[in-house]
Formats: C-alpha cells, structure tokens, sequence
C-alpha cells in the first residue's frame, strides 16, 4: 500500500515528492520497494524487513502521474500496490516587468504554481 502521498495530491514543477510504501510478507520479508511513475522507476529504497519503505521523486517534471510500488520478498517474489494519481503543476506566469526596454535591462518574472 502507498501511505504517501495521498491520491490527488499536487506539486509544484520539480519538488521533491516523498514516497512511502507500507508492504506485508507473512512468510518472509520484504527486501525492497521501487515506486515507478507511469511505468517508469523514480525511487527505490532498500530496508530489508522495515515496516516502511521511503524514498524520494527527485526533481519531478510537470504532468500526471499513476504511481504504484513494487515490493520485493527474500524469495524474489513481487507485488505491486494499487495505483495513485498525482499531479505535477508547471508554473504560470503572471507578468514580466518592464514590457519593454533596451537590451540588458533587468526584467522580473512572476508566477504562481
């Protein structure tokens, strides 16, 4: 099960999202847990026999995304969690200051995530 974070959680353009997994062997132990974002790895984290599993999504580029985690036993058996839908929001800007001026002016961007 992924325990964080929550489905429908949003981020700016290139946080740091932290992923954790809460996966169960009851006739073993897991070993380790990759979480992938649509299909592909962003994070593993390996703490053989930990009740939790987290890592950290480096740097994640705008979009939605299905994250799941695959949990590995001591026997290399696998089990993948139920899905979650995150989204990523690239900035907006709002305004560019001055609008116009001679080359090598100092313009300031805002924006809003």
């Amino acid at each position: 099960t992924i325990s964080a974070p929550a489905s429908g959680a949003t981020y700016p353009a290139l946080s740091d999202i932290t992923l954790t997994a809460n996966p169960v062997d009851i006739d073993g132990y897991v070993t380790s847990v990759a979480f992938y974002a649509n299909g592909s790895l962003v994070a593993s984290s390996t703490a053989k026999g930990a009740s939790s599993y987290t890592a950290t999504w480096a740097s994640a580029a705008a979009g939605t995304y299905t994250v799941t985690a695959v949990a590995r036993d001591d026997a290399g058996a696998t089990v993948t969690s139920a899905p979650i839908t995150i989204t990523v929001i690239a900035p907006r800007i709002t305004g560019i200051a001055p609008t116009s001026g001679p080359i090598g002016t100092p313009v300031t961007i805002s924006g809003t995530n």
